[in-house]
């Protein structure tokens, strides 16, 4: 397969990017994007990674993302943590909560400012998806930021997460 046809699929999926949250996301679009997905699957490029991290919604979209997840970890970290340091940092709130778990799923520890950062992330799935990454990744040095989490996170949900990311790092 060439480079201008991964190209021609890089770009389609950027045409549909970011995929809207599961509420919103049609049976026709999440199709069309994993027939597209399957074709750029075939490539081991690390040129398809922010286009990647980027398209993907904050909901699940209906079993897809994790197909995307599953390709994306067999990338190098060092090809991955730069383009994930990015969408943490500038993406969209699913490009925040996927990126996120990517960077847990790496387990280095110099996701750990970009992870905490996220804990004050508007959108309570970038939060929770931050905490898992902390809590896949096993620092206690982000118990302090955590137990601060569990006390005054406004959503119950992120308060539970960080209760229980608490009592594994311990």
């Amino acid at each position: 397969m060439s480079d201008d046809r991964l190209n021609e699929l890089l770009n389609e999926i950027k045409r549909i990017s970011p995929l809207p949250d599961d509420e919103q996301l049609s049976e026709e679009l999440i199709d069309r994007y994993y027939d597209i997905f399957e074709q750029i699957e075939k490539y081991n490029n690390p040129s398809v990674i922010p286009i990647l991290v980027n398209s993907l919604g904050i909901g699940e979209g209906y079993g897809v993302y994790q197909s995307v997840i599953s390709y994306l970890e067999h990338f190098d970290t060092e090809d991955l943590l730069p383009h994930l340091f990015l969408a943490t940092k500038n993406g969209q709130k699913g490009a925040r909560k996927w990126g996120a778990y990517l960077l847990g799923i790496c387990r280095d520890n110099r996701a750990l400012p970009s992870l905490l950062s996220l804990l004050s992330d508007p959108e309570e799935d970038v939060r929770m998806f931050s905490i898992i990454a902390l809590e896949m990744i096993g620092d206690s040095s982000v118990a302090p930021q955590l137990q601060y989490t569990k006390k005054n996170d406004p959503s119950i949900k992120v308060r539970k997460y960080a209760e229980s990311a608490l009592e594994e790092l311990n």
